[in-house]
């Protein structure tokens, strides 16, 4: 017999884990739109060169996003989320470098 309670503890358990890993990710993404102002002054950008920098910003997410789901399809997906967000993190943080 199923131990129904153990079960849904599970469940429940990686809906948290995914929902912190999204609101890390979320943050992650938001860095560049808060460091916007002082990136803009300290390279003399113009608000339509700040544009190209979101544009471009945005447009390697849209162009990633095939390559990147052929990848997972190949990888397992548990081992590959957390690689990731890792990555992702490390590389939020060399922002500020």
């Amino acid at each position: 017999m199923v131990d129904t309670h153990a079960a849904t503890h599970r469940r429940f358990l990686v809906a948290a884990m995914l929902f912190v890993g999204v609101v890390i990710s979320y943050l992650d993404r938001s860095n560049l739109s808060i460091v916007a102002p002082e990136l803009a002054t300290a390279l003399h950008l113009t608000p339509m060169r700040m544009g190209f920098v979101f544009s471009g910003f945005g447009w390697s997410y849209a162009l990633l996003q095939i390559p990147a789901s052929r990848f997972v399809d190949q990888v397992n997906p548990r081992s590959l989320y957390f690689l990731v967000l890792v990555f992702w993190s490390i590389a939020t943080c060399a922002l500020g470098l």
